[in-house]
This record gives structure tokens, sequence and C-alpha cells, in this order.
């Protein structure tokens, strides 16, 4: 079977006449002049794909172009008709439609990783930044460090990479806000934001974690990265763009989220530099947040049954890092007036004894109580006096986490001994 017919854009042409283009590649496959084809954009999230003629194959002899009636597996330039008004950058990809999605990757790939990173060694301008995609910027990053590891680097380099890379991350920060929104990967079992992050085995046996992200898919990337994902644990979800600041902020001060991941890369931006940390106005009850505590019960409640062990390593790490917060975190109690005694909002618990609701923040105390309830501000140590507790119910019981008297004098001991 004949090998489909692939190149990418290294150089990319326009001729001057209307409707007429052309690119130069390393192609794989064979072309003649006549055929029909894709032209696909994989970095664009819109008018990603068109079809277009091929007029003309050329080889290039010294300075002069030779055109030829097949040419493949080498270098050559094509010109081809579209009746669409398209744009060509570097990493356009020509293609016959018989190519797998795998086959045109590679290829904007190579083209990414050629130019952008091999032949210009990082060294991208205002120009590029504006041509390239949120995409194309997450994957030449890739490509940089995947080239890194291949190579001797000489140590007065760093301060030169260190520049180029900060000139990159900026520009992925501002591609991001230009986005029509933000595809989100949610937890189908908490209803918020999956966070991710890595469990780090060290040489001793000790294991630790790193502190989680949230991600965001591109709408270039987002079926190619779903189909990795677990359908019951994962979704995507959409945020308007006129809402992007505060669900970021939300993600980061209110979740514990460290930052957002691109695109299922290692293409990460700090909390800090796309949302600024709320200033402490002073008010302790208008400022409750517990992002710290939040952040392990969300990892421990996206988390499969299956992964929910004693045996597990991930699940023990989360687990004692939220008891250790669950001693620190204050929390809001909803309370109103019952004929002259303030009265906490309750429901039966574990046995005869009731369980107050407590809550990290004032956002999903809202969920649950109007404005006509007001609020107490107590430890666990404080609500463990009368009542056992459970925190965050929202209605969403795989959210909210029970810790009845026992389990709060063995967390409390615990704490004591650190």
């Amino acid at each position: 079977m004949d090998k489909s017919f692939v190149v990418g854009a290294i150089n990319a042409f326009l001729t001057g006449e209307t409707g007429l283009y052309a690119i130069e590649g390393k192609a794989s496959g064979f072309v003649t002049p006549g055929e029909n084809l894709l032209l696909t954009d994989p970095g664009k999230d819109k008018d990603r794909v068109h079809r277009v003629t091929v007029t003309k194959v050329c080889l290039r002899k010294g300075k002069d172009l030779e055109p030829v009636s097949k040419a493949g597996e080498c270098n050559l330039l094509i010109y081809f008709e579209c009746d669409d008004n398209i744009t060509l950058r570097n990493g356009v990809v020509v293609h016959a439609e018989s190519a797998t999605p795998e086959e045109v990757r590679k290829a904007y790939l190579n083209v990414l990783g050629n130019v952008f990173v091999v032949a210009r060694d990082l060294d991208l301008n205002e120009k590029d930044f504006k041509n390239l995609e949120l995409t194309d910027l997450a994957e030449i990053w890739m490509c940089f460090w995947r080239y890194q590891l291949n190579k001797s680097n000489k140590k007065d380099d760093a301060d030169k990479y260190n520049e180029r890379l900060e000139r990159l991350m900026d520009a992925v920060c501002d591609k991001l806000f230009e986005l029509d929104g933000l595809n989100v990967v949610y937890s189908k079992r908490t209803n918020e934001p999956f966070m991710f992050n890595r469990i780090i085995n060290h040489k001793d046996k000790a294991y630790s974690a790193t502190m989680p992200d949230i991600m965001v898919i591109t709408e270039a990337a987002k079926n190619r990265i779903m189909e990795g994902f677990d359908p019951d644990l994962y979704e995507v979800r959409h945020v308007s763009k006129d809402n992007m600041i505060p669900f970021l902020g939300g993600c980061f001060y209110i979740n514990g989220a460290a930052g957002v991941r691109i695109n299922n890369t290692d293409v990460r931006i700090p909390a800090g530099m796309l949302v600024e940390k709320p200033e402490d106005d002073g008010d302790e009850m208008g400022n409750i947040s517990n992002p710290d505590l939040v952040k392990w019960i969300l990892l421990i409640s996206q988390m499969a049954d299956a992964e929910r062990t004693e045996d597990s390593v991930a699940y023990g790490i989360y687990s004692g890092y939220m008891e250790t917060e669950l001693m620190k975190a204050k929390f809001l109690i909803p309370a109103k007036d019952e004929n002259g005694k303030l009265g906490v909002a309750a429901q039966n618990g574990r046995g005869d004894r009731p369980a107050a609701r407590l809550y990290t923040d004032w956002g999903k105390l809202r969920i649950m109580y109007d404005p006509s309830w007001a609020c107490l501000v107590q430890t666990l140590e404080e609500a463990e006096v009368s009542y056992d507790a459970i925190i965050n119910f929202t209605g969403e019981n795989r959210m909210a986490l029970y810790v009845s008297k026992e389990e709060f004098e063995r967390i409390k001991a615990g704490f004591v001994k650190k």
C-alpha cells in the first residue's frame, strides 16, 4: 500500500495570484499535479481544514525551481489552489485525505521543532508570537525541552535560554486570555475542575506530592487529549471569556490550584502570573477561605473508588496533608436565631450524634444557604465540642468530608506529635 502524502510547511509563500498558494517542506509519500488534498492547520482552534488542488510540484536546483510530474520522500515545493481565504504559516500541513491524524501531527511537530527550536534556537520575536497560537507555543515549549535532553549544553547558555523561555511564557499567558473562553477539564466526581498533580518516588523510598494544577485544553487539541481520559471520571466544560479571571481566581485562591497546565503537557502557568492573590482587608468573616485544605479534599474526592485504599501511596499522602490542614483551618458554620438561641446548620450524623455543616468558603456555603443565614467562624476543634462535622456538603455527598468525634481525636493526636 502506497504511503499517504504528507508535507509540513517549513516555508509558506504567497504567489501574488488570488487563490494560489505554495509551501515548501520535506514530504512523506508522493504527490502529482492535479491531486485534490487537504490543508490542515493543527495549531488553530477555528477554520482548521481546507480543500486544495495541486497545480505544480517543484524541486530546488540551486537557485532555480524545476517543475516535475511527480515527487516525494524529499524536500519539495507544491503550488495549490484554494477557493477559501486561507492564511499560510509555518506548521500548516498539506496531506492526502488518507493520512492519519498521527501522520499529520508528526509533520506539524517536525516543523515547529526544526524551525523554532533547532534553526531559530527559541529566539522568537513579536511577529512570531503574533502568528503563533497557544497550541503552537505549548508544542514549541515541549519540543525545546526534548531537544535539550539530547544535547550537551554549555553553562553560559543558561541566561540566554532563561530569557527566551520567559518571553515564551509571557506569550503563553497573553494567548490564554486571547481565547474565546477556556476549555477546562472537570472531575465528574467533584463537580470541580480536576486537580492534576504527580506523586514523586524518592530514592529513600519516601514519597511526596507536587502541588496540583487545573488543565486548560485548546479547541485544536481537545479531541486528541480527551481520547486519553476516562469518560467516567473526566469531562470538558467551557468557561466564558467574561468569566475567565473570576473563575481562575476561584480555582487558585479558593480551591488551592497552584497554576494552569496547557494541553496535558508540562507547560504550566503559575497562578500569580494569571490572577493576583486577593488582598486581606482585615475582615475575618469576609476573607474566609482554606485553599490549602480544599486542594487535598478535592484530590481525594476525585480519585476512583479503587484508588482510595490504605495501600494507595497517593491516598496516604493526600490524607496526611489534609488532616494537617484540617487542624489549621477556620470554617464558616451557617447559623440562625431560633427563639433567642443561635442554632447551627446540622443534620443527622453517624449513630446518635448530630453533624454540624462546616464550609471552607462562602461560595460553597451559598450553594445551600441564602443570605438570611448568619455564620460563625470556628476551628474544627471548636465545632467538635457538641457535634461531628460534615465539611462542604453541597448536595454532592461525594464531595462532603465527614469527621467524627473519634476521627477528630485521632487527627488531633497526630497533629500534636508533629
